[in-house]
């Protein structure tokens, strides 16, 4: 579990690592080694006189490490500069594989979009939305058109910079990148639609 209130002790990364791998059976020393080196982590620094993005990206590096079964992060990315966010996406998809379960819960979308094969909203604690991205994909398209959509015309749009974004029911169309914030949006304002859809 990575929270998003992160609690590190007065240790080094590397006493960490002594100390807590071997909780985890099949943890991975080269692969937390890999990690540390790819986000910078230094390895003889005390954890708490580190800056929050370096706590997280330690806490990354570990659970990736442990090749747990189940990797619980929430909101993963706050307190990442723009390069570990990428970084955090690449070795996230790197390390994972069929026998692992990464959920993660955020709010930033868009820094994760493009990892997930399933979404769950959630509002006020009740399950909204369940699907996966392929479903979503193959029965829904999003697009941007210049003119605001007539009555009917789509199932869902929001005003933009330059026009309108827009959820239609794909017919045979060519699958598009879902808009995962339009969507949220979308499912708010009127979830019936989308779950009769899917």
């Amino acid at each position: 579990l990575l929270p998003e209130d992160l609690y590190v002790p007065a240790i080094s990364a590397q006493q960490y690592c002594q100390r807590y791998a071997p909780f985890y059976p099949k943890f991975d020393h080269s692969i937390y080694r890999e990690v540390a080196t790819e986000f910078e982590i230094p390895e003889g620094k005390i954890l708490t006189s580190m800056s929050h993005g370096q706590k997280k990206k330690f806490l990354i590096a570990f659970g990736i490490a442990t090749k747990a079964r189940l990797f619980i992060l929430d909101e993963p990315t706050n307190g990442l500069d723009i390069p570990s966010k990428t970084l955090f996406r690449q070795l996230l998809a790197k390390h994972f594989s069929e026998d692992r379960i990464f959920i993660i819960s955020t709010h930033q979308v868009h820094d994760i979009q493009n990892l997930i094969d399933h979404i769950v909203l959630l509002d006020s604690g009740k399950i909204l939305f369940n699907h996966s991205t392929a479903k979503i994909e193959q029965r829904l398209t999003f697009s941007r058109q210049s003119t605001e959509p007539k009555a009917g015309e789509c199932l869902y749009y929001e005003k933009e910079l330059g026009g309108y974004t827009v959820i239609k029911k794909n017919q045979d169309q060519p699958e598009t990148e879902i808009n995962l914030e339009v969507l949220f949006n979308a499912i708010l304002a009127n979830s019936n639609i989308f779950e009769e859809l899917l």
